[in-house]
């Protein structure tokens, strides 16, 4: 470092510097520094960072990395870092090639670098080289880290669980406005032949860049504010690649669709592996166009159904009008011929009354003429006619006695003249002929 020797005036009081001291120039102290570590530094190591920020600027190409290193949260180290357009320019395209994403923000990196210092800019890392297998590793165990705690929530079915409904025709649509896939979803709804209504209300949100997650989840709240009941959510996401789509690999993105309280519906625009938010939401397309389609056939099936059961109905009801026509048919007939037997029987039945009223007739004719004679017997049978012709009655107490055997000696018996009555003792019994002792009464 070159040195001069000066003559210097100073303040009374102030620290008086011997002439013999050095005094060094700002370059001079830059270029001593650049060259230590040109010499202790003189080849690249790798380094493993996060890229906090990648500071790209698209006049020059150069991008100026601010590069972290975090402990339990904190900000352990930070240092500017430096990516030359050509060299971001090959980085960028293996990164397209292999993660499928750009390099971009808040990503773990393994890089190739230099230690750089200028006087002018100070010290900074030069990145020549990033390595994209581990970032697509380090994205990779963090979406298998996703996907295993969803699981052990028991959240990783639920969305795909809830009812679907048959016509959803009430959609909350979560895209960017100027989304290509957007407006190619709304056309092929709008555009149907078959003349469905929807009705259709977006709700804003970036889809891709460091702060899509928060936009989403923000979109995704806001639907549920709304004071309207939709019957699905889409999240659409078209014309932009297959770039910023670690963002739909987040938990906390995945998490929210997982315990949506309605189908989630996704057709964010991609060809390769599916994201976690995919894989979580009720149904996913590769593209909206076919997310649209995928609406339009559930239109499709219902009006099938109900067409089907139209028609099914309307046969049904012939079938039953000809068969209750076939039957009134048989009834009619079924009903005459009782009505001929009963007027027949009616008949019979007069004929019948005839005959037993003149049965009836001549039975009671027999029957009084019968009951004649019976009276003209019993008047030749009255006691009192014998006893006038000089029979008599004999009763032994109210018994009448037809033979002595029965009488006793002894005992009293009463005669029924026609005229009066005796009481007799028996005195001797004889055969036939009895011994008494009367006593004539009146």
């Amino acid at each position: 470092m070159a040195d001069e020797a000066v003559r210097v005036r100073v303040p009374l009081g102030a620290r008086i510097m011997s002439v013999e001291q050095h005094i060094f120039t700002l370059l001079d102290v830059c270029r001593s520094i650049q060259k230590t570590l040109t010499a202790r530094y003189g080849s690249s190591f790798w380094v493993r960072a996060e890229m906090h920020k990648l500071n790209l600027y698209p006049a020059s190409g150069h991008c100026f990395p601010d590069l972290l290193q975090k402990e339990e949260g904190e900000v352990v180290a930070e240092m500017r870092a430096t990516l030359w357009r050509a060299d971001y320019q090959r980085i960028n395209r293996k990164f397209l090639q292999i993660v499928r994403e750009p390099l971009g923000e808040g990503i773990e990196i393994l890089f190739e670098a230099r230690i750089q210092y200028d006087p002018k800019y100070g010290l900074s890392l030069r990145i020549l080289d990033i390595d994209p297998t581990y970032a697509l590793g380090r994205l990779e165990r963090e979406r298998a880290l996703c996907v295993q705690r969803l699981k052990e929530e028991a959240l990783w079915d639920r969305n795909r669980s809830l009812p679907f409904p048959k016509v959803p025709s009430r959609i909350a649509v979560i895209s960017a406005e100027t989304s290509k896939g957007y407006s190619d979803f709304m056309q092929v709804l709008r555009g149907n032949t078959q003349g469905y209504g929807f009705y259709m209300k977006l709700f804003p949100a970036l889809l891709q860049g460091e702060a899509a997650e928060a936009s989403l989840l923000a979109a995704l709240h806001a639907v549920q504010d709304f004071p309207l009941d939709f019957d699905v959510v889409v999240i659409i996401r078209g014309g932009g690649g297959e770039v910023g789509l670690n963002v739909y690999n987040h938990y906390a993105l995945a998490k929210e669709i997982c315990t949506y309280p309605v189908p989630v519906l996704t057709g964010i625009g991609h060809s390769t592996n599916l994201t976690v938010g995919e894989e979580v939401a009720f149904f996913h397309a590769i593209t909206p166009t076919e997310l649209a389609v995928f609406i339009l056939r559930q239109f499709d099936t219902f009006y099938s159904d109900v067409s089907f059961f139209m028609d099914e109905l309307s046969r049904l009801s012939q079938e039953r009008l000809i068969k209750e026509a076939y039957r009134l048919e048989r009834s009619k007939l079924s009903l005459k011929s009782p009505l001929l037997r009963l007027q027949y029987n009616m008949q019979g039945l007069q004929d019948l009354q005839e005959r037993l009223k003149r049965a009836a007739l001549q039975f009671l004719k027999t029957e009084r003429e019968g009951l004649k004679e019976i009276g003209n017997i019993l008047v030749w049978a009255d006691p009192s006619r014998n006893l006038k012709r000089g029979y008599s009655l004999t009763y032994q107490g109210d018994k009448l006695v037809f033979s002595g055997e029965s009488l006793k000696e002894g005992c009293q018996i009463r005669t029924v003249l026609a005229q009066g009555t005796v009481l007799s003792r028996v005195e001797k019994l004889s055969g036939n002929t009895n011994t008494k002792k009367t006593q004539k009464n009146g």
